[in-house]
């Protein structure tokens, strides 16, 4: 393989995404697989890349000639991007830039584009807690999408619908405390009447759309530069698709993984993704056109390695980074503490417009009981003048307008 000098390549090698999951490659302020239901700051814009990596040697002992051992394989490298144009909204966009799988008759390859919307940072103005959801529509290219190591893909173009939970203990910058992560949702697969492969004698169809339940969990436990994290997630199909499908198994996958933080730019993050359900392969091979796979080979890998890089392109993430000194010299010829450092000034800048929100938010919520109070009031007023009508409204400026004339009668007659 040639070697390239130019950052870019490395953002091609470290890439990771399973083609049809709306697990991988979330991009913006999630986790490793899950989404947070925290949306990006206004006007920022992350690029991520994400590689995975799977083997398996299979010997094969049948052979007259002796074991003959074969090496199989999946990679992938998915490029993406994440905008927030608002408070509450994220668009998100990734491309899988290379994919490889080697089975028993040579190489496979798929491409995938994936778009999503995500709607999020919903919650109280002082709740540690925070909702979203998240939307997608994922589109399929090649000629073989029905591939193993993979999750089911028929070529059709499939619609995600997946719901946000996100605690954490620090209000203002939520990523710098003890953070926890839900994800529940649906895939649903356009493939009614489609063939999984290109065989002429495939006579089987997909008699009924296919649907997929996902669901995961992820804790977060965050330190100045390096968090340590672990994610649950997995899935399992509503409705299952036909026998030629390399993966109509469900499955539940274990990942234990690390996020470095360079700078408040740049992050690297390495995962290892452990299955921890049975290794089980619901496809027919016996009547069907599908190339077998070798019986030590599962359907899904037992394991796989995950890493990738995200770039902060337009703002810096909100999240500080501590410094540390070693004081080699008086501190106060190091340090001038009649000025604020660039690093303080941004980080007192973050904090004051994160609480600039809050107080607008808890100005928003005065004035909404301002009114409420308001409309009690005058219909109490209008009850015991005997003049009340049910569904009356009568409004604030009436309200304010009646004392102020009667005001004024009052004290045109003791001036008379």
């Amino acid at each position: 393989m040639k070697k390239f000098p130019h950052i870019a390549t490395l953002v091609f090698l470290f890439s990771i995404q399973l083609a049809a999951q709306n697990f991988y490659n979330p991009g913006g302020r999630s986790i490793l697989h899950l989404n947070s239901a925290w949306v990006l700051d206004k006007g920022s814009l992350t690029l991520q890349s994400n590689t995975s990596t799977y083997y398996n040697t299979v010997i094969d002992t049948s052979k007259a000639n002796g074991p003959v051992g074969a090496t199989f394989w999946q990679k992938n490298a998915v490029l993406g991007l994440n905008y927030a144009p608002g408070k509450h909204v994220e668009w998100a966009i990734s491309h899988n830039l290379y994919q490889d799988t080697q089975i028993a008759k040579g190489h496979v390859s798929s491409s995938v584009l994936d778009l999503r919307l995500k709607v999020g940072n919903f919650g109280g103005l002082r709740n540690h807690f925070r909702l979203g959801f998240v939307v997608n529509t994922l589109f399929s290219f090649g000629d073989s999408p029905n591939i193993p190591f993979e999750p089911y893909s028929s070529g059709a173009v499939q619609f995600g619908l997946t719901g946000l939970l996100s605690y954490s203990t620090e209000l203002l910058i939520p990523e710098s405390g003890l953070n926890i992560h839900l994800n529940a949702g649906f895939i649903q697969h356009n493939d009614s009447g489609k063939k999984l492969s290109n065989a002429a004698a495939d006579t089987f169809l997909v008699n009924s759309a296919s649907r997929e339940l996902v669901y995961g969990a992820a804790i977060v436990l965050p330190t100045n530069r390096l968090d340590l994290g672990l994610e649950v997630f997995g899935r399992g199909f509503a409705s299952r698709p036909p026998v030629t499908a390399y993966s109509r198994e469900d499955y539940l996958y274990l990942t234990p993984f690390l996020n470095y933080r360079f700078t408040r730019r740049l992050s690297f993050k390495i995962g290892m993704d452990i299955r921890l359900s049975k290794d089980e392969d619901r496809t027919d091979y016996t009547n069907t056109v599908i190339v077998p796979l070798p019986q030590a080979l599962p359907n899904y890998p037992g394991w796989r390695l995950r890493a990738g890089f995200k770039f902060y392109l337009t703002k810096q993430e909100s999240r500080n980074i501590r410094k540390h000194y070693i004081a080699t010299e008086p501190v106060e010829r190091r340090f001038d503490f009649s000025k604020e450092t660039p690093e303080t000034l941004q980080d007192r800048l973050v904090q004051e417009r994160r609480k600039t929100e809050m107080v607008e938010e808890e100005l928003e919520r005065i004035r909404f009981n301002r009114e409420k109070m308001q409309e009690r009031l005058s219909e109490l007023r209008e009850l015991l003048h005997g003049n009340f009508e049910p569904g009356k409204k009568t409004t604030e400026t009436e309200e304010i307008k009646k004392p102020v004339e009667g005001g004024e009668n009052t004290t045109q007659k003791q001036g008379n």
